[in-house]
């Protein structure tokens, strides 16, 4: 049966997201079919229809297309291996193999004319066993090995330069022991794509020599469960301030984080990176923030600390404003005086309250 899904979005942003599954016309190996767009602070649903394959349970459905092909083998990692052959020259063929991680070998028997898709992979009878050189296709074997200690990754070359006249050179390399993991060769206005199994690191993926604005690409992309390629590194050659390297990182997902110092509160015995969060004892607080013997907190609760609260009861305050009590009541009255005398005798002035005293004087303006 269909299984349907809502997807929501919350706060405002440009752009969409699309939604497409696979296409499943026979004359358009790659291409998707659209489901739904779904635009900022709204929802959107969609139904994945069930598959209909003639495959058994256990197998799955692979596209294969090509010219001049004969023969070629799967190799799964276990060690099983399948001689496969396309004849049906210009034809789409589906077939039906085990499921399971396997590479995909092809040589099209020495010739140098021909090519194969089967599913994602390419192959070019020219750029192997001709003169083509350094193209798209050119591995003879490609796929989806075993990757116990990294993860697949989606790699894609290209270089081009005025005249055709620059060969490039693309490297992965272990930013820690300086070791390549992984490098290609490609000649000027030639491309290649693979797929490349990268051990748990950090890296960087490096353009030697490097783009100059005249054209070339090096997209790194890691292989997310669902097949989809989730971009790590895209450098265009296009640009004229393009770096030379771009930095990867393959995460291990079973290393454990925490603090590594074996003279901290809170050292983790069991954790494999040091992830910042180490804390310490004092002269004055233990690990557990209490007071060592000798110190008080003071009313910030730190202890040894010099900090204390004001007649209003706030810690470190400055008291009440001038005139006002601590709930901002005014406790004075302020009145303005002008004192003005003509003529007569008089030497000095004063106002007295209802007491009888002085509470304002003054002599003769």
């Amino acid at each position: 049966s269909d299984e349907c899904y809502t997807i929501s979005t919350q706060g405002y942003w440009d752009g969409y997201i699309n939604v497409s599954v696979p296409s499943n016309s026979s004359n358009c190996n790659g291409c998707t079919d659209w489901l739904t767009d779904v635009y900022s602070d709204s929802q959107s649903d969609f139904c994945l229809e069930e598959p209909i394959s003639s495959c058994a349970d256990g197998e799955q459905e692979v596209y294969t297309y090509g010219y001049n092909v004969g023969s070629y083998t799967i190799e799964y990692t276990d060690g099983t291996v399948l001689e496969m052959s396309y004849t049906s020259d210009w034809n789409t063929v589906y077939e039906c193999i085990p499921e399971g991680d396997y590479t995909v070998c092809v040589d099209f028997g020495g010739s140098d004319n021909g090519y194969f898709y089967f599913g994602d992979h390419y192959w070019d009878a020219c750029n192997m066993n001709g003169t083509c050189g350094g193209g798209n296709g050119s591995e003879m074997c490609q796929g989806l090995g075993s990757c116990d200690n990294g993860f697949n990754y989606y790699i894609y070359t290209y270089t081009n330069d005025n005249n055709c006249s620059v060969d490039r050179t693309f490297s992965i390399v272990d930013v820690l022991t300086g070791d390549t993991v992984w490098s290609n060769d490609v000649n000027a206005c030639n491309s290649e794509s693979t797929t490349a199994c990268l051990p748990y690191g950090e890296y960087e993926g490096c353009v030697n020599p490097p783009f100059n604005g005249n054209g070339g690409s090096f997209e790194v992309a890691y292989i997310n469960a669902l097949g989809g390629y989730n971009y790590i590194v895209q450098m265009g050659g296009w640009n004229n301030n393009v770096p030379a390297c771009e930095d990867v990182s393959v995460p291990n997902p079973t290393i454990t984080a925490g603090c590594t110092d074996s003279l901290a509160c809170n050292y983790d015995a069991e954790a494999d990176v040091d992830n910042g969060s180490c804390f310490y004892a004092t002269e004055t607080t233990d690990c557990d923030g209490n007071c060592n013997e000798g110190y008080v907190a003071d009313c910030n609760g730190d202890c040894g600390g010099t900090v204390v609260e004001d007649e209003c009861g706030v810690c470190g305050g400055d008291g009440p404003t001038p005139g006002y009590d601590c709930d901002d009541n005014c406790i004075s009255q302020e009145i303005l005086f002008q004192v003005n005398m003509y003529d007569g005798s008089a030497t000095e002035w004063s106002v007295y309250d209802s007491n009888g005293t002085v509470v304002l004087s003054g002599g003769v303006p």
